[in-house]
């Protein structure tokens, strides 16, 4: 039996805001952070997510309430007072979920500013029959959904043809309960065809991210030039509560929900916080991790927080204490009289294992020390009142308050950390400070830097982090974050357009712009829809490599590093060159008889997404041509076994598409 091999290559298609959750065991010694403690002062609960020893009862009984699991993750709310019965459980790990907040047209196309790129070439994987169809795009926002708009449908948010399949609002528990959760309402298609949808009474931010990703541009006119990336794609939205639990929970959602449609999913998500240790192991990027895996992807916004002055970055390790991290006061407005009302908060996260001992210096010159077994202690300076959190394994907390002494703009502080020699692990020593603020303004002056600025919920290995670019110059968004991970990481992936016009909550066919990072990671959502729907059996690590190879590179790109860099990643995104990869030829393939002859296996070497297997019994006939018989498709993988039903000599090509 003859064979040959070949490589035939496609013929291309041309067209010309924000919070984290800090770790500790129950029963080391814990305080609440203070700036969590402001964020929830109006509540009668915690958020808390938990780890380890799970027993219902015995949390119940402690006075905790479940709201869902998800891997080794437990989401609960807890009264404040209720809190220490929590502690006396063993082997529970317990995070105090923090408030998370949220971060097309020419965006869309293949244009060009001189010779930098500036859209990401959608519109030419429509054009070549590709939009999305069969996939669901799940969007996670803060604000609800403008249902009704024209772009989510064709005839009618009434009718057969929404595309929205269902709405979980979070923040009200009036109606259905999701299967799972005991909080919320949720909405199916059904519902919102007869009109008993959800309240679209607040921002635009989450109805401008899905426009991006998925809407049809029905109400923007002619030849629908504000269609978004995937416009034949599924929605699923929630509308999440403003912590963190409600992020895990949306994500156990979307998975529920992706098996029981049996249908590949990809999470948009314009959301996050700066606060916390960007290196993949929180609970949020975890759960991200657990979500991913063959046919089921995520793009999270990299974040807004690109600072000079706000962050502050170093490394303390045993007998090498750092000394001068110096702030300065900027403003100071006195706002009240309760303690709290005006501070500045330099809140410190690092790695479990590590901790620090902590020396402040006044602007006298006077110190005030205090190690990490101390409980929180509190100082009357003459310039305001000194207050050293240890809260747990993961953070401390230098604030300055105007409770006693005089807060004077130009106030300079310094910060000096040191290891303590005992009863703590040596895990790098790597810390990051951010400067929380109330009424009360500072900046660093020492140790401050741009990089690891990231939202830390695009830190994990699974999820695509996403940067913005100018849909109009090509030019970086000022406020994109920058990477890498405290491990190493590349971290952002891929950049995308930002400021892109898209529908909003104004009305049924009404579009406003949306930028920052939140507009640009719903067109690596789009993109990775339109991608699912070409491979649906598609990994995390396929679907990366995918965007990184063939990503647009320019002179803006370039003038942060070669790439892959802190700020583009590896450049900008690209879509067509997503979806239509040029893929590994085929080589060394080799030809077997199975089984008496019954069966023909094919292999060979390389393994891209999609193999196309022809046989003819006329080994000069031209390829591609009507002596060519296609006899099956192989995805993902790098063989095939076809029955023996020819009855002469058979000649074979394997394709690459």
């Amino acid at each position: 039996m003859l064979y040959k091999g070949k490589e035939v290559k496609m013929k291309q298609i041309f067209l010309l805001f924000i919070f984290i959750l800090i770790p500790l065991k129950a029963n080391f010694l814990f305080s609440i952070p203070l700036y969590l403690q402001l964020e929830y002062n109006d509540q009668d609960y915690i958020p808390i997510i938990l780890k380890g020893n799970i027993d219902a009862e015995q949390l119940a009984e402690s006075g905790c309430r479940i709201l869902s699991q998800m891997d080794e993750f437990t989401t609960a709310k807890i009264n404040l007072e209720d809190f220490a019965k929590l502690q006396e459980i063993t082997d529970l790990t317990i995070y105090s979920a923090k408030p998370d907040k949220p971060l097309l047209d020419e965006s869309t196309s293949d244009l060009m500013s001189g010779d930098n790129y500036t859209g990401c070439n959608a519109d030419a994987v429509q054009a070549a029959g590709i939009d999305g169809t069969g996939v669901i795009v799940g969007i996670l926002d803060y604000y609800p959904l403008n249902w009704k708009h024209e772009d989510f449908h064709t005839t009618g948010w009434n009718t057969d043809d929404l595309r929205v399949l269902y709405i979980w609002n979070q923040q009200d528990d009036s109606g259905t309960h999701p299967t799972g959760f005991d909080f919320g309402s949720e909405y199916a298609k059904a519902d919102l065809m007869a009109d008993n949808g959800p309240l679209i009474n607040s921002g635009s931010h989450g109805t401008g991210c899905t426009g991006i990703a998925v809407g049809d541009g029905s109400a923007s006119g002619t030849g629908n030039p504000r269609m978004g990336m995937a416009p034949g794609a599924d929605i699923i939205y929630v509308h999440k509560i403003w912590d963190d639990t409600g992020t895990i929970n949306a994500i156990a959602y979307f998975q529920n929900k992706a098996n029981e449609l049996n249908r590949p999913i990809v999470i948009s998500y314009s959301g996050g916080t700066r606060y916390g240790f960007a290196d993949g192991s929180d609970p949020v990027s975890q759960a991200f991790n657990s979500f991913c895996e063959k046919g089921r992807l995520a793009a999270v916004a990299c974040g807004n927080y690109y600072t000079t002055t706000d962050h502050a970055l170093g490394t303390t390790i045993f007998g090498s204490p750092t000394n001068g991290i110096n702030f300065t006061i900027d403003n100071y407005t006195n706002s009240g009289s309760e303690p709290f009302d005006d501070l500045v908060d330099i809140v410190f996260f690092f790695k479990q294992g590590d901790n620090f001992d902590i020396t402040v210096t006044d602007p006298g010159s006077n110190s005030y020390e205090t190690t990490v077994l101390d409980d929180d202690e509190s100082f009357d300076t003459a310039y305001g009142k000194l207050i050293i959190y240890h809260n747990d394994d993961a953070s401390v907390e230098v604030v300055v308050t105007d409770e006693v002494g005089v807060v004077s703009v130009g106030d300079n502080w310094t910060i000096a950390l040191s290891v303590p020699d005992a009863g703590y692990d040596d895990e790098g020593g790597n810390w990051s400070s951010w400067i929380y603020e109330k009424n009360i303004t500072a900046h660093f002056t020492t140790f401050n830097t741009s990089d690891i600025t990231l939202n830390i919920y695009s830190s994990g290995q699974d999820c695509i982090s996403v940067a913005g670019h100018s849909k109009t110059s090509g030019s970086i968004y000022s406020g994109s974050s920058a990477g890498l991970t405290f491990d190493s990481r590349q971290k952002p992936e891929i950049s995308a357009p930002t400021y892109a016009y898209t529908a909003d909550n104004l009305s049924t066919n009404s579009y406003s712009s949306l930028g920052g990072t939140s507009g640009a990671a719903p067109h690596a959502a789009g993109a990775l829809a339109l991608i699912l729907q070409r491979f649906p059996s598609i990994t995390p690590e396929q679907a990366r490599s995918q965007l990184t190879d063939y990503a647009f590179t320019d002179t803006h790109t370039a003038a942060y590093g070669t790439e892959p860099n802190k700020r583009f990643g590896y450049g900008k995104l690209n879509a067509f060159r997503a979806v239509f990869p040029q893929l590994d030829a085929p080589e060394n393939i080799q030809i077997e008889l199975l089984n008496n002859n019954t069966e023909i296996r094919i292999s060979w070497d390389n393994e891209g997404f999609e193999y196309k297997i022809y046989s003819s019994a006329d080994s000069a006939a031209d390829f591609p041509g009507e002596s060519w018989t296609l006899e099956t498709t192989v995805t993902n993988d790098n063989e095939v076994t076809l029955s023996n039903n020819f009855d002469a000599k058979r000649f074979f090509i394997v394709t690459v598409d």
